[in-house]
């Protein structure tokens, strides 16, 4: 078993509202497998995500239908996207040390 497997996994987990997997929409972070156990970020676009219990359980039952894993560990994070303007704003202030 090794991240490749989890992640092809992963991918039958569909996001309701983006119609997309949730590997390819970049929410599975901070993966690591070691022996039987599988630990992975999976980590929202809001906190306030209406199916996100769902989501996690779909991601818990998913991994351990792989050969090999004993343990799994899903653990919920959000992370609200920057807007465009904010992103910008953010790169070009990297080098200021202080205002």
């Amino acid at each position: 078993m090794n991240e490749a497997q989890i992640l092809k996994a992963l991918q039958v987990v569909m996001d309701p509202d983006l119609g997309r997997n949730i590997v390819d929409l970049g929410f599975i972070k901070n993966l690591s497998v070691e022996g039987g156990k599988v630990r992975f970020d999976l980590e929202l676009t809001t906190p306030a995500c209406p199916v996100k219990e769902d989501l996690q359980r779909q991601c818990h039952e998913a991994v351990a239908k792989i050969e090999g894993v004993r343990e799994v560990e899903v653990r919920l994070k959000a992370q609200s996207p920057l807007s465009k303007a904010a992103e910008r704003a953010q790169a070009s202030l990297k080098h200021v040390a202080n205002i």
